[in-house]
């Protein structure tokens, strides 16, 4: 009897990281710890308030990373939830300030058609194109 040839598996290559990878990853480093430190002093300066809006913008990032790590309606739920939040931290920083009302029925609405909207009319266009199970 002949034996069975196997025929060789390529090895996969390792992960190369050039220094474009390494720089960004580098300046997104820099630019979390700005973030941070300006949340800080935004809380110290204005305590209550402050305080509260920080903890919104770290619960709001949390919750956007759980809602990619996801799929289907838990992404969906979890990104809402972060945009709320972080709306919510919006409007107690900024107050009544016009701009700022603009700024945050934009992201409320586009939020919603989102949601809501935009669901519907893909269910709508992909219905009308009549697919047949031939």
């Amino acid at each position: 009897m002949e034996s069975a040839r196997q025929v060789p598996r390529p090895t996969p290559s390792p992960r190369r990281t050039d220094n474009r990878s390494r720089l960004l990853a580098a300046a997104a480093l820099a630019l979390a710890l700005v973030s941070v430190v300006v949340g800080v002093i935004v809380a110290v300066r204005h305590f209550p308030l402050g305080l509260i809006v920080l903890c919104l913008i770290a619960a709001a990032g949390v919750s956007a990373w759980h809602g990619l790590l996801r799929r289907g309606l838990g992404r969906v739920a979890l990104l809402a939830l972060a945009v709320v939040m972080a709306v919510v931290a919006i409007v107690l920083l900024l107050g009544r300030d016009p701009l700022a009302t603009v700024v945050i029925g934009g992201i409320i609405s586009s939020t919603l058609l989102g949601l809501a909207v935009l669901p519907v009319m893909l269910r709508l266009l992909v219905g009308s194109r009549g697919v047949s199970d031939e």
